[in-house]
């Protein structure tokens, strides 16, 4: 076919195709927002929103005993601020026999030291040393009926120190080793029962009801530093030094290891006197609202001190009867200036309150996992610092049956992958910007 006549025939095609295809396309564009049902096509109006507009109230809530025994972590000493007052912690626990003991008369006693190992936490001022004393416990430590003891749990103990050091925590939280010497009375008495063979080792009980523990006591002169040590089998040790002569002087030791990790616990004691918190515990309140503490909430340490959240106004929603809620979290930062000689914690962990504001459970996301929110940090600017948790499964829980509790709160409390127990503490910001309840809401 001739060249002319060819390049013709092809525009004669392309034309109709081009205008069947334009039409396809605005035929497309139309339909963006038309469901098909059958032969009919009915314009839809589904549309997803952010609403962000709900009222979030913010209030500190005390409790008065927390669960502090088992956690494998032991807290000594003080800190003193304006804001949480006086906090002091003690640490006691039991110590058992050696495994194999033998000596005689041909043996020779040395020396006696309590070994504790630094676990890394610090709580306060790392350049202030943390005093310790030793005291030996003159009464049984035992276990409350619900097999734990408290903050608040007390044990008489001797008044006479068995010994004490000084100790600069480490910033770096390397494994340091404190080393205390202990009094030569008590090293003395504990190798002369191993030589005469005395009944008061016959037996781990019958030894633990001669010697019935020790509580480590934060040193007066400790008022800006609190110090983690481990605390689980093996971390804690008493240890007897003994020689005896043979062809040369042969050194050995014996550990007494700590035991019953579960009877290892923590006294924290508060002293309010002078703090924020001294009018309400006066008057016998357990809860502060945000706006009676300057536009802010407090956290601090395991359960101890936390942040009650409510949302008084989120069941307006229910009265759209076209929507559903995707996706809902509650976003909340910590004050700016809070955090610049204390570094916030890495995590926080959501509790259901019940009608006292205490803790009852955790809040669990679709698939069984507790909520954990992480601290994401704006190291540039210093504006979006923040914590995020997904609550979606907790609200439409609450909301499945058309109704939704707004005395039904959430407590916010610290949560360490490493240290169960801690008092790592978090400003939260009430006002500039306040908590917030983000809802991804779909309207149909």
């Amino acid at each position: 076919m001739h060249l002319f006549y060819l390049i013709q025939y092809k525009w004669y095609i392309k034309w109709p195709c081009l205008f069947i295809l334009a039409i396809l396309l605005l035929s497309c564009n139309k339909s963006d927002n038309l469901f098909s049902i059958g032969n009919d096509f009915v314009e839809s109006e589904t549309n997803i929103e952010i609403i962000d507009t709900f009222g979030v109230e913010m209030s500190t809530v005390l409790m008065d005993s927390v669960v502090t025994s088992g956690t494998e972590a032991m807290l000594i000493g003080c800190y003193v601020d304006t804001l949480f007052g006086r906090v002091t912690c003690n640490s006691l626990f039991q110590i058992g026999l050696p495994e194999s003991v033998s000596l005689d008369e041909n043996d020779y006693y040395d020396s006696i030291s309590l070994f504790i190992y630094y676990s890394g936490y610090y709580y306060g001022d790392t350049n202030q040393a943390l005093s310790i004393n030793v005291h030996q416990l003159s009464e049984d430590i035992e276990l409350f009926d619900d097999g734990n003891l408290y903050n608040n749990s007390d044990f008489s103990y001797m008044p006479n120190i068995l010994g004490s050091t000084q100790f600069l925590p480490s910033p770096a939280g390397d494994d340091s080793v404190v080393v205390i010497k202990i009094s030569d009375e008590i090293g003395l008495e504990l190798f002369n029962m191993f030589v005469e063979n005395s009944t008061n080792i016959s037996s781990e009980e019958i030894f633990l009801d001669y010697f019935k523990g020790i509580v480590l006591l934060t040193g007066e002169s400790t008022n800006q530093i609190i110090t983690g040590f481990k605390a689980g089998e093996g971390e804690v040790k008493l240890r007897l030094y003994t020689h005896r002569y043979e062809q040369t002087i042969v050194e050995s030791y014996h550990d007494f290891p700590l035991i019953n990790t579960g009877n290892q616990f923590n006294q924290i004691q508060y002293d309010f006197k002078g703090s924020l918190f001294e009018y309400q515990l006066n008057n016998n309140l357990n809860e502060i609202p945000s706006d009676s503490s300057g536009n802010r909430s407090f956290v601090q340490g395991f359960k101890k001190i936390m942040t009650m959240i409510q949302f008084p106004t989120l069941p307006e929603i229910m009265l759209n009867e076209y929507g559903k809620i995707l996706k809902a979290e509650l976003i909340f930062r910590p004050i700016k200036t809070s955090y610049s000689a204390f570094q916030l914690p890495r995590y926080v962990i959501l509790y259901e309150s019940d009608h006292l504001n205490r803790p009852v459970d955790f809040i669990y996301d679709a698939e069984g996992n507790v909520q954990v929110a992480s601290l994401v940090i704006d190291d540039m600017y210093n504006e979006e610092t923040s914590y995020t948790f997904d609550i979606t499964d907790f609200i439409k829980s609450e909301m499945a049956d058309g109704y939704f509790d707004t005395e039904h709160a959430l407590l916010i409390s610290i949560y360490n992958e490493t240290y169960q127990l801690n008092l790592d503490r978090i400003i939260v910001e009430g006002k500039d910007p306040a908590p917030k309840l983000k809802l991804y809401y779909l309207n149909y």
